[in-house]
C-alpha cells in the first residue's frame, strides 16, 4: 500500500452453490476462522546452543586469548504466554574483561510480494546481567596465566554449567508472540542470542540458534463455568414443520496440496474453478501404510510429515522392525530441523529399546542444528542394547561437546 507496509495470514472457509442457467449468479459465502498452532506433546529435552570458541586479537594480529560461550533453552517446545528457561555458560580465557552477559529473544517478520520486500523486528525478551549478578569471575586474565589447550576441559566446564540450575533465567514469553511460520511470501522466525559484552570495542562474542514458538491455546469465546459463571445457554425453538435440507455430504481433505499446471495459471475462468485439486496427504479412511517405502514417498511431499509418521505407527508397523538405513532415510527426507526433532520424539515413544547403530544413522540423516537433540531423544527411549560395542558410532557423528551432553546414556 501507499505510505506503509501491511501483511497478514488469514484462514477462511468458503461454500459455493453452483446455480446453472444464464443470468443466475453462483452463491458463495466466506467466513474467517481462527487456526491455532497447537504445540505438540514433546519431551523435556533442552535445545542447546553449542558453545563456540571466539579468539580475540589486537591490531588484527596480536592474540589476546579467547572466550567460550554457550547456552540452552528449556523446554524445546515454546508457546506464547508459556514459561521458558534460558541457561547460559561463559568462560573467559583472555586478557579482555567481560562486563556483561546479554540474553535476547527476537521475532523477525519478513514478507515479499511482487518484488517488494519489507520486514519488522520485535524483541520478545531482553536481559543484561553483570558478572556480579550471576556470580561468575569474568575478569581479564593476565597473559602469563593464559592456558592454550585442546579445549576439551573448557567444553566440559561449560557442559556442567548448562546442566546445573545456577546460571539460568526464567521468564514468561509474551502472549503476543506470533507462531513461527515459513511460507513462500511471509516468514516469521525467532532467534535466541547469548552475547558476552566486553570492554574491547566491538568484540562481543555471540552464539545463537533459531527457536520455534507455537500459539497459546485460545480459550477465548468458550463459555465455561470457570470464565463466565453467569452464562446460561438459551435454546431456540424450531418450527413444527421444519425439516433439514441436506446437500451432498463431502469429506474435507487434509493439507498437502499438489499444484498442477492449470492451478498455476492466473486466469480465474469457470473451467479452472471446476478442476479438481490433488491432495497428496489425503488418505482414504480405510487406507493403511503397508511398507516403509510408501511412508517415505509421502513424507517428502506432505506439509505434515510428523502426522504421517504417527499414522504409519498406528497402522501397525513396528518401529523395532525399521532398519538403520530406514532410520537414516526417514530423517534425511525431512528438511525442517523442528520436524526432525519431532520425529525423534515420536519414534522414542514407540520404542522400548534402541540400538546405537540406529541412533547413529538417524543422527547422520539429521541437520547439524538438531543432531544433539535427535541423539538424546532416541537414547532416552529405553534400554540401549549395544552401547559397549557401538557407542563409538554415535560419537563419530557428534561434535565433542554434543557427545559430552549425551554420554551419560552410554555409561
Amino acid at each position: 500500500g501507499y505510505g506503509g507496509d501491511n501483511c497478514s495470514i488469514d484462514y477462511a472457509m468458503e461454500t459455493w452453490l453452483d446455480r446453472p442457467g444464464l443470468l443466475r449468479w453462483d452463491i458463495r459465502h466466506r467466513i474467517r476462522i481462527n487456526v491455532t498452532n497447537v504445540p505438540p506433546v514433546g519431551s523435556k529435552t533442552p535445545l542447546y546452543i553449542e558453545p563456540n570458541r571466539y579468539p580475540l586479537y589486537s591490531m588484527c594480529c596480536i592474540p589476546r586469548g579467547q572466550i567460550l560461550i554457550g547456552g540452552s533453552a528449556t523446554p524445546g517446545v515454546l508457546t506464547a504466554g508459556g514459561q521458558t528457561c534460558i541457561k547460559y555458560a561463559v568462560e573467559n580465557l583472555s586478557t579482555v574483561k567481560v562486563k556483561a552477559i546479554e540474553v535476547l529473544l527476537g521475532e523477525h517478520i519478513t514478507f515479499r510480494a511482487r518484488g517488494h520486500r519489507a520486514s519488522t523486528y520485535h524483541t520478545l525478551y531482553h536481559r543484561r546481567l553483570s558478572p556480579q549478578e550471576i556470580g561468575l569471575d569474568l575478569s581479564a586474565r593476565s597473559s602469563e596465566k593464559l592456558e592454550y589447550n585442546d579445549g576439551f576441559e573448557s567444553l566440559r566446564v561449560l557442559s556442567k554449567m548448562l546442566e546445573s540450575d545456577t546460571y539460568k533465567l526464567d521468564f514468561t514469553l509474551p502472549s503476543s508472540a506470533r507462531s513461527t511460520y515459513n511460507g513462500s511470501i511471509i516468514q516469521v522466525t525467532h532467534k535466541l542470542e547469548i552475547k558476552a559484552i566486553t570492554t574491547f570495542g566491538s568484540a562481543n562474542p555471540t552464539v545463537w540458534r533459531h527457536m520455534k514458538i507455537y500459539s497459546k491455546e485460545n480459550t477465548a469465546g468458550t463459555y465455561t463455568t470457570s470464565n463466565n459463571n453467569n452464562y446460561q445457554p438459551t435454546p431456540s425453538a424450531l418450527p413444527a414443520n421444519w425439516q433439514p435440507t441436506v446437500a451432498e455430504t463431502v469429506r474435507l481433505p487434509e493439507l498437502g496440496i499438489s499444484s498442477s499446471p492449470q492451478e498455476q495459471d492466473d486466469s480465474d475462468d469457470e473451467k479452472d474453478d471446476h478442476k479438481p485439486i490433488s491432495y497428496t496427504s489425503a488418505h482414504a479412511s480405510d487406507r493403511k501404510y503397508k511398507s516403509f517405502d510408501e511412508l517415505l514417498v509421502v513424507i517428502k511431499q506432505t506439509y505434515d510429515p510428523c502426522g504421517e509418521l504417527e499414522k504409519y505407527i498406528r497402522d501397525g508397523n513396528p518401529v523395532a522392525d525399521m532398519t538403520p538405513e530406514q532410520f537414516y532415510a526417514c530423517f534425511k527426507a525431512v528438511n525442517d530441523v523442528f520436524d526432525q526433532q519431532r520425529f525423534a520424539d515420536i519414534l522414542s515413544d514407540a520404542m522400548t529399546e534402541v540400538s546405537c547403530v540406529k541412533v547413529a544413522r538417524a543422527v547422520a540423516g539429521s541437520k547439524d542444528m538438531c543432531k544433539r537433540e535427535v541423539a538424546e531423544k532416541l537414547l532416552s527411549a529405553g534400554l540401549i542394547v549395544d552401547k559397549e560395542e557401538n557407542a563409538h558410532l554415535i560419537k563419530s557423528e557428534l561434535s565433542p561437546f554434543q557427545f559430552m551432553t549425551v554420554e551419560k546414556y552410554l555409561k
